[in-house]
């Protein structure tokens, strides 16, 4: 009998993720209402070397009761005391921890709590050099996945990322808080197509530039649907890549052409805008600002645009943006579309005036929500 050892390696090095068992470093737990220190304990590790040594030196001896025995070795954890940590985890266990939920494509909060006796046993300890203590509170990553799985869900396409919201409850703990934000996510849908509709007009309906759903349909005749015909239109996260701000927010009216500007609930900026002309109009959907230019240069067009904040690409892998600007100008020349706000003028642009375009330029950073409602 001979065996492949090196397949054999290269298997229980692929399987090992599965064999052991990571160590459990000192924690917190709940009696009687008060945090006291957990116990660690010793984890156990496939040793594949000395595994692979022993199969090759005698086969048929350790494969004679068909099974092969691993050797595993005992992992020690990390932290043997959390002691240090009772202050702070007994504080931060007086209240519940909240995990909070923001849907920026919708601007709604969502939250799920978790009480005290709950989330005390997510609590562990890792070493920290910075802290005085050495040591700092976190969270059990499989403990804070499992309590979103079995709470932050939604009867739609929205849903909550765990690994998000583990990565934000331990920047919480960091803080000495019990409470995290994290961004409720949009997945995938599927549209059935009605009779008469147009691309576009789906486009207009769901929130979302019709080229995006045209890449997301590839081998579809998107120019010629039919009734009944399914499209898939993609996550509209795409269209707010980054992380947003949820206490600013700018809504435009295509009807009205007009902005608000939102800080906490309050309008900041209440003013009379120019949208796209109807053969390049504005998109209607919830974008975000991406980019500050002081003075844009779109060279389809030879205008340099003041102010200019690019809030959306009008499909996906492309360079242009559309955004926000002040009165452009042509070649250096004077100043276009002076009197024309209040009525759409631009390639797909929102105009502003020069001195509204600075204010807007200053007060909204990258991230802001931008909403362009019909």
């Amino acid at each position: 009998l001979q065996a492949d050892l090196a397949a054999l390696t290269a298997y229980l090095e692929e399987a090992r993720a599965g064999i052991d068992l990571p160590p459990v470093n000192a924690g917190v737990r709940l009696v009687d209402g008060r945090a006291v220190a957990s116990p660690p304990a010793d984890g156990w590790a496939l040793d594949v070397a000395a595994t692979v040594a022993r199969l090759g030196a005698d086969a048929p001896g350790e494969l004679a009761d068909g099974a092969l025995d691993l050797v595993m070795v005992p992992v020690g954890p990390a932290i043997s005391d959390a002691s240090p940590l009772l202050a702070q985890a007994n504080a931060l266990l007086s209240s519940p921890f909240e995990l909070r939920g923001y849907d920026p494509i919708r601007d709604e909060w969502h939250s799920w709590s978790a009480p005290p006796d709950v989330w005390a046993a997510w609590l562990t300890a890792e070493p920290d050099a910075d802290s005085a203590t050495g040591l700092r509170l976190a969270a059990n990553p499989e403990a804070v996945r499992a309590f979103v799985e079995a709470n932050a869900h939604f009867a739609d396409e929205r849903y909550v990322d765990a690994k998000e919201a583990v990565s934000a409850m331990q920047g919480a703990l960091a803080q000495s808080a019990a409470q995290a934000t994290v961004r409720v996510r949009h997945g995938e849908t599927t549209y059935e197509v009605r009779g008469g509709q147009t691309l576009a007009a789906i486009a207009e309906e769901i929130g979302i530039p019709y080229p995006y759903i045209q890449a997301a349909n590839p081998g579809v005749n998107t120019s010629a649907l039919s009734v009944g015909q399914r499209l898939t239109i993609p996550s509209l996260d795409i269209l707010a890549p980054l992380e947003p701000v949820p206490y600013k927010r700018i809504v435009i009216s295509r009807s009205q052409q007009h902005l608000w500007a939102y800080e906490n609930g309050q309008v900041v900026f209440d003013w009379v805008i120019s949208t796209g002309l109807p053969t390049s109009p504005t998109a209607l959907g919830v974008f975000q600002v991406q980019t500050h230019d002081p003075n844009a240069y779109a060279d389809q067009w030879n205008l340099y645009m003041p102010h200019f904040m690019g809030f959306y690409h009008p499909g996906p892998n492309m360079d242009l943006w559309n955004g926000f600007h002040g009165f452009p100008t042509r070649g250096g020349g004077y100043l276009l579309w002076t009197g024309d706000l209040g009525h759409p003028v631009t390639y797909g642009c929102v105009l502003l005036s020069l001195e509204n375009a600075a204010a807007l330029y200053q007060w909204a950073e990258d991230g802001v929500i931008v909403e362009v409602r019909g």
